[in-house]
């Protein structure tokens, strides 16, 4: 081999040209000394121009010694993933399409959403690399160029910060409903005030740039999640004791209620950003009778994820459905609070508001530790896109520092304006998950066909990743015409729609 074409040598004027770039100095890839090939060189430039930290987790990962998980703990992982912020706005996303609407909408979302992973998990491997090795943005660079890694790293910032909004917004709903109960009566303080107490708390660690990676604090975040979720359950269960709800409705809603359900539960649904930390390392598998496809074993995990998920999501779903109704709030938490300043029992009478105060405030520690796992990717896809990182004479601290002030103050803002969080989920599912979860997978999936197998777009064989891609768009679509809805109709009231008003926090507000 010449020495223009020698992999060594290309990886020499890579690392030369870094330094040019920012200053710095990138280590030589591993394993470069024996590539050979064009994938080997394909693989060796995505790794050098995407250096940055693109899993989007919503809870520190579990992993072995070596930085990728093991046995058991993909699992975890991908189930921890899964179960992130968007539970909050479970019941509202059943009140929006009916308990059998929501149903189906359910059933539909984990299909396309499992039958996604496993293109991603096919796409991660198409070269015989191991699954889940190579990060998203790497993926999309494979299958399509440059055009491919520029639209998952757009779909990663609006996802991520997506999720750091959501996560600010429930934050905030949560330092705001302690800070009432504190008082013992309403609390009148701006919006904006908590907002801004939930950036506080938060920031330092969303501006870091490696979260401390600890088995401890990662059990101990999915222990705090997993306490809130039963705490959930059993208020809610104890709600129901006493009596539900009677404004529900069993049958399916309509068909926008049914596509509006749908983004919720893809928000939901969507781990595909963390597909690294959702495929175990299984390197002594390697050369395997598994070549080229998603191993047996990574199937497993996520059957396993899925199955551990998909009952929890209807149940939380289903069980604040009945207890509060067609009026459930975006953020389900709220419905306890409002249902108290009305003088309505609840089952804090029951079990004690000090447990229910303890579960709130656990599971504000997982928010602050999730939010700084979503500010990774956000900042990383951030600065791909626009920070221009490469450009000569520009300090990487310096660009670090205005990317992640950027990302959160954006997002921040946007958890003051759009107050209710139901609508945040909606975004979230619509123009985050939607295209990084749904769409992308689709696409590649059929392009890689193409490609290899000269498939046609019009082939038995597509009717799978057209159908999810189809899915994805319509949702995508779904939200838009939802939002023009909302900004040109009349406020409620306005026209005869009955308006729930509770005189109790206006006499507290009074005083």
């Amino acid at each position: 081999m010449d020495a223009e074409g020698d992999p060594r040598q290309l990886s020499e004027d890579l690392v030369e040209e870094n330094e040019n770039w920012n200053g710095s100095t990138v280590d030589e890839p591993d394993g470069w000394s024996d590539a050979t090939g064009e994938t080997s060189e394909i693989r060796a430039f995505a790794e050098s121009s995407c250096p940055g930290p693109f899993t989007a987790l919503q809870v520190p990962m579990l992993h072995g010694p070596d930085g990728r998980p093991q046995r058991g703990q993909a699992a975890i992982n991908f189930t921890a993933n899964m179960l992130g912020v968007s539970i909050l706005g479970l019941p509202w996303a059943m009140a929006q399409a009916g308990v059998l609407g929501a149903a189906l909408a359910l059933a539909l979302v984990a299909w396309a959403s499992r039958a996604a992973m496993t293109m991603l998990m096919n796409l991660s491997a198409f070269d015989g690399a191991e699954v889940g090795k190579a990060s998203y943005p790497e993926i999309g660079r494979r299958v399509v160029g440059p055009e491919g890694q520029v639209a998952v790293l757009a779909a990663l910032l609006l996802y991520s910060g997506g999720l750091v909004t959501c996560q600010l917004a429930a934050l905030a709903d949560i330092l705001e409903s302690l800070a009432g109960e504190f008082e013992g009566q309403a609390f009148a303080t701006p919006r904006a005030a908590f907002v801004m107490l939930a950036v506080m708390l938060s920031g330092p660690v969303a501006v870091l740039k490696t979260i401390p990676s600890n088995v401890i604090l990662s059990l101990a975040c999915l222990g705090a999640g997993a306490f809130f979720i039963g705490s959930l359950l059993l208020l809610l269960g104890a709600d129901l004791v006493s009596g539900g709800s009677q404004d529900v409705s069993f049958s399916g809603g309509s068909f926008a209620g049914f596509l509006l359900a749908a983004t919720v539960f893809v928000g939901q649904l969507s781990a595909h950003g963390a597909l690294e930390a959702c495929c175990f390392d299984h390197a002594e598998e390697i050369g395997s009778s598994c070549h080229g496809t998603p191993r047996l074993q990574d199937q497993a995990q996520t059957r396993l994820a899925y199955g551990i998920v998909l009952p929890i999501v209807a149940i939380l779903a289903l069980a604040g459905y009945l207890r509060f109704g067609r009026e459930v709030r975006g953020d389900v938490l709220l419905s306890w609070s409002i249902a108290e300043d009305a003088g309505i029992g609840t089952a804090a009478s029951l079990v004690g508001k000090q447990w229910q105060q303890l579960a709130r405030i656990g599971y504000a520690v997982v928010l602050i530790m999730g939010l700084a796992c979503a500010s990774k990717p956000c900042r990383a896809s951030a600065q791909e896109l626009f920070a221009s990182r490469r450009r000569f004479g520009v300090h990487p601290s310096r660009t670090y520092h205005r990317t992640a002030a950027s990302c959160l103050g954006s997002c921040a803002c946007l958890a003051w304006m759009v107050r209710d969080l139901d609508q945040l989920l909606l975004l979230l599912g619509a123009f985050g998950a939607a295209p990084l979860c749904l769409l992308l997978p689709a696409i590649f999936t059929i392009e890689m066909a193409r490609r290899q197998d000269n498939r046609p777009l019009l082939s038995v064989e597509n009717l799978k990743p057209v159908a999810v891609g189809l899915l994805g768009l319509l949702l995508i679509l779904t939200c838009i015409v939802n939002l023009i809805g909302e900004s040109v109709s009349s406020p409620a009231g306005h026209r005869g729609k009955r308006v729930m008003v509770h005189l109790a926090n206006i006499t507290n507000r009074l005083h």
